[in-house]
């Protein structure tokens, strides 16, 4: 019989650990036995429409299947009530999300919404009939005391580079004398570095959540505005408190699990939006989120060793994917080839391009009604994005030098019936610089560098004007604000621009702005590069 050893029992490592002992393998787990994780303290919430877009990802109704099939074989084996399908609500932040919603999402979506109404009839936000909840606290309690039952589970803090032997057959853990055939790291985000898969998770961030005392409350439906607000499914029977949890706040820079002062206010000021009632504070938890910069979890082997492999990188959706994931990894596992580089990994989708992933990048910074910039029109492709993403109330500015690609993007745009858009002939460092004078600012700038697709190749961006158009574009942002450049190293000149990207960057750096680099394959110096600068 095979041995499993996985490290790590949050979510993801409890959901690997039920699927392999579903196979008829013997499992240990191994955990340091925090009580405050990103896993502890996770709410459980599933939720269709997220983000500021109220995008619902393809894969929903896929994953949610495949979850509720998991944790309805769980209950069945362990007698708890750990998952259900539960209608949430989402509140409309403005009248411009709303107007939206309405005409952009609601009628793909209108069976599984049901509008809500105020008293005068306006539209003020929608009931999401396909979300649900995993009662997360108990499911991981659960699965602690079935593999405790079984010697499965050993509480142990482990020195990755020290404790862990691997050969070409097998895995021992020196610290507990375990040995094993396979190896799955399960454990989120950690401050000391993965030495079998450094860099993985390459994109956390710090969430902070709030546990109020609302005597008052007595509705039992989580309710989204902003943040979100759920009933506690963890209440101790003797306790008098009515119990709600109320988050989550979101912080790339601050890599610590303290809680803040900050982060208190800036989620009791969203309370405010939600709520009237009275309410008392008593708890607040910091965790970091386990995110990857592609918004994807990553299933991988090693390289190497073929039967160590990793799961990672859910971030706030780890209730919802962390089945289906584990599905990916096993059907991966299970490949007789040993397969090396991207073939031996599974992220539960297509590879996301270095274009996609910029506007997803946008797509979560912009809000409708934002003025944005395409700083390269070139055939009009992300100038349509930048105004379908800002709305009829936005505005985009989009920039070429070339004649011949302003009339290419004219074109696009009325294909697409996008009249927010003014189209400006002239070099973008210029036409970025000139902006400097006025007291404008821009929620988003797009740059692809490189030459027109499908035009004359020799004529491409250069170093000098765009570097320029970078200086210019960090200026102009608002707080919050992004900015993205895609560079292209493959042409003539390519390698030398994006070289002078990376070098502005790195001598620029400041307070004000953070700067992040994402190669499109790191053996591959001639493959695209995403650069991309946030203002804080």
């Amino acid at each position: 019989m095979t041995t499993s050893l996985i490290i790590g029992q949050g979510i993801a490592g409890s959901v690997l650990a039920w699927s392999l002992r579903w196979e008829d393998k013997t499992v240990h787990v191994l955990d340091r036995g925090r009580k405050i994780t990103a896993s502890r303290i996770a709410a459980g919430l599933i939720t269709p429409f997220t983000g500021r877009r109220l995008s619902k990802a393809g894969d929903f109704d896929e994953s949610l299947t495949v979850a509720k099939e998991f944790y309805s074989r769980v209950e069945r084996e362990t007698g708890a009530s750990l998952f259900k399908e539960e209608p949430a609500v989402r509140y409309f932040q403005d009248d411009i999300e709303r107007d939206f919603f309405l005409n952009e999402r609601y009628e793909n979506h209108r069976s599984e919404i049901e509008l809500i109404s105020d008293e005068n009839g306006a539209v003020k936000g929608f009931r999401m009939l396909r979300a649900a909840r995993l009662r997360v606290t108990e499911f991981l309690e659960v699965t602690r005391a079935f593999l405790t039952a079984k010697g499965g589970f050993h509480e142990v803090d482990l020195d990755l580079a020290n404790d862990i032997e691997v050969t070409e057959h097998g895995v021992q853990i020196r610290k507990k004398g375990l040995t094993g055939e396979e190896l799955f790291f399960c454990q989120g985000y950690q401050p000391e570095e993965n030495p079998w898969f450094p860099g993985i998770p390459d994109a956390p961030a710090r969430g902070e959540i709030l546990r109020l005392d609302i005597p008052g409350r007595t509705t039992s439906e989580v309710v989204h505005r902003g943040l979100w607000l759920a009933p506690a499914t963890d209440q101790r029977e003797d306790s008098s408190a009515n119990e709600y949890l109320l988050g989550a706040t979101y912080d790339r820079e601050n890599l610590d699990q303290n809680e803040t002062q900050s982060g208190r206010d800036a989620l009791l000021r969203g309370l405010k939006e939600m709520t009237s009632e009275s309410y008392r504070v008593i708890g607040q938890y910091s965790a970091i989120r386990a995110g990857m910069r592609t918004r994807r979890p990553i299933a991988a082997r090693h390289a190497r060793y073929p039967h160590v492999a990793i799961m990672n990188g859910m971030g706030s959706k780890a209730s919802l994917m962390a089945p289906t994931t584990v599905q990916q990894l096993l059907r991966l596992m299970a490949l007789k080839s040993e397969t090396k580089g991207q073939e031996n990994r599974a992220t539960g989708a297509k590879a996301v391009s270095l274009t996609k992933l910029a506007h997803s990048i946008v797509r979560r910074a912009v809000r409708l009604g934002d003025t944005v910039v395409d700083a390269t029109a070139g055939n009009g492709h992300d100038t349509v994005f930048l105004s379908t993403s800002t709305g009829p109330t936005g505005r985009v500015l989009a920039i070429d030098i070339q004649a011949e690609a302003i009339q290419s993007t004219r074109t696009r745009l009325e294909i697409a019936s996008c009249s927010n858009v003014i189209l400006h002939q002239g070099d973008h460092g210029k036409v970025l610089t000139s902006l400097q004078q006025s007291s404008e600012v821009f929620g988003a700038i797009m740059f692809n560098l490189g030459y027109l697709p499908g035009g004359d190749k020799q004529r491409t961006t250069s170093a000098s004007t765009t570097t320029e158009a970078i200086a210019a574009g960090v200026s102009l942002l608002k707080s919050g604000g992004v900015m993205t450049v895609v560079a292209y190293r493959g042409h003539l000149g390519g390698q030398e621009e994006a070289r002078a990207v990376e070098e502005w960057s790195q001598r620029h750096q400041g307070p004000s702005f953070s700067t992040e680099v994402i190669p499109g394959a790191v053996d591959n110096d001639e493959s695209p590069v995403l650069y991309v600068f946030r203002k804080k």
